[in-house]
């Protein structure tokens, strides 16, 4: 696998935890806020 592949795998991979961190403790009731993601 080329680098630039693995550069968007790492980039892909920290947004998909950062959207996850942020939107389950909303789906949990602990955040008032439900966050969309624009695509969804």
């Amino acid at each position: 696998m080329s680098s630039r592949g693995i550069q968007s795998l790492i980039v892909a991979g920290v947004f998909t935890v950062l959207y996850w961190y942020v939107r389950l403790p909303a789906r949990r009731e602990i955040t008032p806020w439900y966050p969309v993601a624009p695509w969804g």
